[in-house]
């Protein structure tokens, strides 16, 4: 990850001394740049276009596992970045701040401690209401239903509202919500449902990742994969 930032601040620098040699309006008159000087900035930019190809950064990992708009897969990644016990280092950090960046008058309540996040769950074991994604904490249960290119289904939202009501009561837990991950904002949401894009998901962990600097892996991944959601 060292090696990265080292190519990032080389080819910033030489960046920056490309546009001191371009004009800087667009004018009938204005002057053009030394073509020579130009010709050797750019040659020196070839070799670092070659050693960031060596790097091995896999930035687009993402594509290469085929994840493109496939809701399943991509929600299998969410779950794993928003479970405090994920592999990423984060704990809760990723939906602690996508929750507080939900607008207080539509946040359903101030979180708890985040215990787990797991997916394709049937939350009361009756066999029909399969979730994509279930976070409970200490005192909460959270349904969050992904949709990319799907669209909702018959009375899902107010199903799943019930869902989660009657699971936080099982577990003993006095508060419950459904986050509706869609591109698109629907016209109207049940009590207790709240909806969030995935704009909204890359942002948080983005925020996050700026929060808490970190060159692990998981970061890594956590980051390319909010690059790869932010146009869903």
């Amino acid at each position: 990850m060292l090696e990265t930032h080292s190519f990032h601040f080389r080819l910033s620098e030489l960046l920056q001394r490309i546009n001191a040699l371009l004009p800087q309006e667009r004018t009938i008159e204005a002057t053009p740049p030394d073509e020579a000087k130009l010709r050797g900035l750019l040659s020196d930019l070839s070799p670092l276009i070659t050693a960031f190809s060596a790097i091995g950064n896999a930035d687009d990992i993402w594509s290469v596992v085929g994840l493109e708009r496939n809701e399943v897969r991509t929600a299998r990644v969410l779950t794993w970045l928003l479970d405090p016990r994920g592999s990423h280092g984060a704990r809760a950090t990723y939906f602690k701040t996508l929750w507080q960046n939900i607008p207080e008058q539509r946040r359903p309540f101030e979180l708890g401690t985040v215990l787990r996040a797991t997916r394709e769950t049937v939350p009361i074991g009756d066999g029909q209401n399969r979730v994509d994604i279930e976070v409970e904490g200490d005192d909460f249960i959270v349904i969050i239903e992904v949709k990319i290119d799907a669209v909702e289904g018959l009375n899902q939202l107010s199903r799943y509202v019930s869902v989660a009501k009657a699971k936080a009561t099982v577990r003993g837990k006095s508060k419950f919500a459904v986050l509706f991950l869609t591109p698109g904002r629907p016209l109207t949401l049940p009590q207790h449902c709240v909806h969030v894009s995935w704009l909204d998901i890359s942002r948080a962990i983005k925020q996050t990742l700026k929060a808490n600097p970190s060159e692990s892996m998981g970061a890594h991944l956590a980051s390319s994969f909010a690059d790869h959601i932010r146009s869903l």
